[in-house]
């Protein structure tokens, strides 16, 4: 079963060292990417796939990768999204899935992502506070 997961909303220590596990397996780009590449005159699609790949390189050299948002199936890592510095103005979001990058970006430096929909991402186990209540009164039966 797959699960997204937002670095804003939730988020596992090991989920980084993952990421960078995944980025190290990118050897390619995908059609869609090359669509844009080729095709797109829009501003946030103005790279080339040189960009792109001296980006996965850097990527590499890391033993941890900042991504912003990961899918998991079990407790690995399929999906990485990660936004790392382009020029003085942009910064370039990546998304990669095993062996290589699935489509890419630019965003103004300053988009902090305030229209995040948290609703759309897995957040970490929490105890229902039914069963916090009720764990509580056993205890206070117990002890007296």
């Amino acid at each position: 079963m797959t699960k997204l997961y937002h670095r804003n909303v939730f988020w596992k220590k090991d989920f980084d060292r993952q990421s960078a596990e995944l980025i190290r397996t990118v050897n390619r780009l995908s059609h869609h990417v090359w669509e844009y590449i080729d095709y797109s005159n829009a501003e946030r699609r103005n790279f080339s796939a040189r960009d792109i790949y001296h980006v996965i390189d850097e990527l590499k050299k890391m033993d941890n990768v900042k991504s912003f948002e990961v899918e998991t199936d079990g407790h690995r890592v399929t999906k990485c999204c990660v936004r790392v510095h382009f020029n003085a103005k942009k910064d370039i979001c990546i998304v990669c899935r095993f062996g290589k990058v699935i489509t890419t970006w630019l965003c103004n430096k300053d988009d902090t992502h305030n229209t995040l929909d948290k609703r759309k991402y897995t957040r970490g186990w929490q105890c229902p506070l039914y069963m916090i209540q009720l764990n509580y009164q056993k205890e206070v039966a117990k002890h007296g």
